[in-house]
C-alpha cells in the first residue's frame, strides 16, 4: 500500500521572489494591490489587510503562497511555474488550516448552538510556467474523486496565466504583479544567452533596474533576490529535467511492452525466430525473445 505525501511541519524553507513581493509585511501595499486586482475591490489602506500565511505548509522546500484576510475575504494565492492539476487538493489542506487558525484566533466554539461566521475562502493560482498558453482555466477538486458526482465537497480553483502578454487587464491593475511577470521573462531571456544561471539572474536584475522594473526592491535587496531566484529557477530546472527523464522512461517501457506483446503473438502464429528478431528490432534482447519463444510456441 502506498503512503500519500502530505505537507509536513518544516520551518527550514526558502522564500520565493513572489512571496518576497507579496507576503512581506513591510510591503503590505503590494498584497493589497494584488487583492484589489483579483477581487475587483478598490481598497486603499494597507492596514486593512492581515497576512495569514501558514509557515508549516511547504512546497518543495520553498514557500510560494500568499494568504491574507481583508474584511470578510480570506484569500489564498499561490504562484506556480509547473502545471499541477492537484492544486484543489493542496488548497483544501491549506484552507482548512487557515480556517482552523481563524477559529482559534477568535476563540470560537465549534460545539456552539449558534452558527459560526467565518471569512469566505477564495483560492487563486497564478501560473507562469512555459507549458501552456491559455489565459485562464478552472481546476475542480471533484476531478480527483473516483465518484465525483457523489462528493459532498468541492473546491474550484481558477488558474490565471501571468506570463508576459497574458491576463494584461489583471496585471495592469496590480503593478507589482506586472513587474514580477516582466522580471521572470527577463531572467528567461538572459538564461538563453548564458548557461550560467547565477550570471543570468544577476544580468536580469541589472536590466530591470535600468528599465525601472521592481527597481527599488532590486536595488535594496539585490543579492537576496539573486539568491532566492537562483534557488527557485535551479530547482524548477531540476524538476523539469526529472519530468523529461520520466517521460523518456515511460516511452521506453511502453515500447518494450508493445514489443513483448507483438513478439509473443508472432511466435504463437509460428513466425521464425530470425524474422521476429528482424521485425522487433533492438527493443528486446535475444534472451528475452528466446524466453517468449519458449512460452508461446504451440499455444
Amino acid at each position: 500500500m502506498s503512503t500519500a505525501k502530505v505537507p509536513k511541519t518544516n520551518r527550514a524553507y526558502r522564500d520565493t521572489l513572489f512571496r518576497f513581493l507579496f507576503a512581506n509585511k513591510e510591503q503590505r501595499g503590494n498584497a493589497l494591490s494584488l487583492y484589489n486586482a483579483l477581487s475587483g475591490e478598490h481598497r486603499t489602506d494597507p492596514a486593512e489587510l492581515e497576512i495569514t500565511a501558514i509557515d508549516d505548509f511547504i512546497y518543495l522546500n520553498m514557500k510560494n503562497d500568499v494568504s491574507f484576510l481583508v474584511g470578510s475575504d480570506l484569500f489564498l494565492v499561490e504562484q506556480q511555474s509547473t502545471w499541477n492539476p492537484n492544486m484543489p487538493l493542496r488548497g483544501l489542506f491549506y484552507l482548512s488550516g487557515l480556517l482552523q487558525a481563524e477559529v482559534e484566533k477568535e476563540d470560537l466554539n465549534l460545539y456552539s448552538s449558534s452558527q459560526l461566521i467565518l471569512p469566505t475562502p477564495q483560492y487563486v493560482v497564478l501560473y507562469n510556467g512555459k507549458q501552456v498558453a491559455w489565459d485562464r482555466r478552472e481546476l475542480h477538486l471533484t476531478a480527483s474523486f473516483r465518484q465525483p458526482g457523489k462528493s459532498c465537497i468541492e473546491v474550484i480553483v481558477p488558474v490565471l496565466n501571468i506570463n508576459v502578454g497574458q491576463n494584461m487587464t489583471l496585471k495592469h491593475a496590480c503593478q507589482p504583479l506586472l513587474d514580477y511577470s516582466r522580471f521572470v521573462e527577463e531572467v528567461r531571456k538572459q538564461s538563453e544567452k548564458t548557461p550560467d544561471l547565477h550570471q543570468a539572474i544577476a544580468l536580469a536584475v541589472d536590466v530591470c533596474i535600468e528599465k525601472g522594473i521592481l527597481a527599488d526592491i532590486l536595488r535594496k535587496h539585490k543579492q537576496e533576490v539573486i539568491g532566492m531566484c537562483f534557488t527557485e529557477f535551479d530547482e524548477a530546472a531540476v524538476r523539469e529535467a526529472d519530468r523529461e527523464e520520466g517521460r523518456k522512461v515511460g516511452e521506453r517501457e511502453g515500447r518494450k511492452q508493445n514489443a513483448l506483446c507483438n513478439a509473443g503473438e508472432m511466435f504463437r502464429l509460428g513466425f521464425a525466430f530470425d524474422l521476429v528478431r528482424q521485425i522487433i528490432g533492438p527493443v528486446l534482447t535475444d534472451a528475452e525473445l528466446r524466453q517468449l519463444e519458449q512460452e508461446n510456441r504451440g499455444c
